[in-house]
């Protein structure tokens, strides 16, 4: 750029995907227009706004959008039409209060351990990670890969002291 060249005649290539969200991440803090070819940004893979919708949650107990984004991911047996009728029987009922002990004792524990910690916690204890090993599609490998991306982001303890900042 300092050399008369315009954006839009420079690329960066990448091996994997998950790679891409640091670039991302320094694109945006510099404001450098970029697009990515090839997949979808980072922070808009449906297993990352998955975990965030999670962490949201943790954090918003009141948020709506986001608990409808994850209350059966993974599959719970939670339909729309029981949520819509607020008419949850059985498993389904079992399945929905055991959600929300989860994200009870997620919010306890984010007083005491580090984001990156509490980001595992979750997505083990929600049964997330689990889902993404039993997938046998060729996309999970790279899923799961997104997610320890995540975690090692919010493993930077002087950027992201707390989910709350990180969010």
């Amino acid at each position: 750029k300092r050399r008369g060249n315009d954006y839009s005649q420079m690329a960066v290539l990448v091996r994997t995907a998950f790679q891409t969200r640091e670039f991302e991440e320094k694109f945006i803090a510099e404001a450098i227009p970029y697009q990515v070819i090839g997949g979808p940004k980072f922070y808009e893979r449906a297993e990352i706004r998955d975990a965030l919708a999670y962490f949201r949650v943790v954090l918003q107990p009141h948020d709506d959008l986001a608990f409808e984004r994850i209350i059966n991911k993974p599959a719970r047996g939670i339909g729309a039409k029981m949520v819509n009728d607020g008419t949850l029987t059985g498993k389904a009922k079992t399945n929905m209060a055991d959600l929300i002990d989860k994200f009870n004792q997620w919010r306890q524990a984010m007083q005491a351990i580090t984001p990156d910690d509490l980001a595992t916690q979750i997505l083990e204890d929600s049964g997330y990670i689990e889902m993404l090993k039993l997938d046998n599609s060729v996309e999970a490998p790279g899923r799961l890969e997104n997610l320890k991306e995540l975690i090692s982001v919010l493993s930077d303890h002087e950027k992201y002291p707390t989910l709350a900042e990180f969010l």
